[in-house]
C-alpha cells in the first residue's frame, strides 16, 4: 500500500504542534509506512505568507491531503472589517488551487481559535470576527468540492481555559486537544481524499 502524505500548514500553532509530536504522539501517532505527517509552520504568518511556502513544500512533498490552520494573525489587524470580509475566501481560493494547480486530492481549511489577548482590536471583536470567519468557511467549503471545513472538537466551549499565559497559543491541555483534533482532520482528509468521486461528498464528520 502507498504512502499517503499529509501536509499541515500555517502559522505558528502549526509549528507548535510539530515540536509536540514526540514519543506515541510522533507523527500524530499515525504509522508512517501509510501515513506520513508534514508540519510546516512559522510564527506569525498570515495568509499572503504561506503561499511561497506552500508552492515550495508542496513540490517537495508532493501530499495527497493539505490541511491550512491560517487566519488569526491576519484578524488582529485594525482592518479587521475589510479582512473579516475576503478571509474566508481566500482560505477557499487557496483550496481551489492547491486541488486545480497542485493536484492535492483533498484540502481542509480548520477552524479559527478565539483569543483572550488582542494586539490590534479588543478581544470581543476579534472574537466575534472569529465566528463570522468560520462560519463562512463552513459554508463555502459545505457548497463546494474544493474544501472541508474541520472544527475542532472540545477546543470551543473550553476555548479559553484551553490557553496559555499568552492569550493566543494553547496550553499543554489544550495542545493535547489539538493533537486529538488534527488527527482527526488527517483522517477527513484521507477518507475523502480516497472515496469514489462517484459517491455524493460527505463531509458530515
Amino acid at each position: 500500500m502507498d504512502q499517503t502524505k499529509v501536509l499541515v500548514l500555517g502559522h505558528s500553532f502549526v509549528r507548535r504542534l510539530e515540536a509536540d509530536l514526540t514519543g506515541s504522539w510522533t507523527n500524530l501517532g499515525f504509522d508512517s509506512d501509510l501515513v506520513r505527517v508534514h508540519c510546516v509552520g512559522r510564527r506569525g504568518d498570515r495568509v499572503h505568507d504561506i503561499l511561497s511556502t506552500m508552492s515550495q513544500s508542496i513540490v517537495d512533498i508532493k501530499p495527497k491531503v493539505v490541511l491550512l490552520q491560517i487566519g488569526g494573525n491576519d484578524l488582529d489587524s485594525v482592518n479587521f472589517t475589510e479582512v473579516q470580509g475576503r478571509l474566508a475566501r481566500d482560505l477557499h481560493s487557496i483550496a481551489q488551487w492547491l486541488r486545480e494547480g497542485y493536484s492535492v486530492r483533498e484540502a481542509g481549511v480548520m477552524q479559527l481559535f478565539y483569543r483572550a489577548k488582542t494586539r490590534s482590536i479588543a478581544v470581543e471583536t476579534y472574537n466575534r470576527s472569529v465566528d463570522a470567519v468560520n462560519s463562512e468557511i463552513k459554508r463555502l467549503c459545505e457548497e463546494s468540492e474544493d474544501c472541508f471545513y474541520w472544527r475542532h472538537k472540545g477546543l470551543k466551549t473550553d476555548a479559553f481555559d484551553c490557553l496559555n499565559k499568552d492569550g493566543v497559543h494553547l496550553s499543554r491541555a489544550g495542545l493535547r486537544k489539538y493533537k486529538y483534533s488534527g488527527r482527526g482532520a488527517v483522517l477527513q482528509g484521507i477518507r475523502l481524499a480516497d472515496r469514489d468521486k462517484s459517491e455524493p461528498r460527505d463531509i458530515s464528520l
